[in-house]
């Protein structure tokens, strides 16, 4: 997988982590058995998902053989502890090309959709601008 970060996703809450396979196992280990997790690209296709602490779908069968799984299966064991989660703390720490165009066959719909998605042809980059927020009392809508 080319991915630097990838989007986590627990309940209504969603993180930011590094995407090597340590790290998203520890993340799954913390919170996977608790809820279930979603974890997509910063271009927002899913890789993978979590049901009870164990992954239900993974669309990088590559990632999850050679990456996840030999970290994630001996921490579900407990033969090795999780490691630390290193999470992004802020937008401006993201390195240059966190976010290339996925390596894998993400533009399919793998039973999610019914149709193909478009691939993205672009990487992702902090230094794109966010939409701001909308002040609803500029819309003469009371809050």
């Amino acid at each position: 997988m080319n991915q630097k970060y990838v989007m986590a996703l627990v309940d209504d809450d969603a993180f930011c982590i590094r995407a090597d396979g340590m790290n998203v196992a520890s993340f799954i280990k913390e919170y996977g058995e608790l809820e279930d997790i979603a974890i997509m690209t910063m271009h927002r296709y899913p890789l993978l998902n979590t049901r009870g602490g164990f992954v239900d779908r993974c669309f990088d069968q590559e990632y999850l053989a050679k990456q996840l799984l030999p970290c994630l299966i001996p921490i579900q064991q407990e033969q090795i502890p999780p490691a630390e989660i290193d999470y992004l703390k802020s937008w401006d720490l993201l390195p240059e090309n966190a976010a290339p165009v996925p390596d894998w066959d993400c533009d399919k719909g793998h039973g999610i959709w019914n149709l193909d998605i478009p691939k993205p042809d672009h990487e992702w980059s902090a230094a794109e601008e966010w939409p701001e927020e909308e002040n609803m009392e500029d819309e003469g809508i009371e809050p």
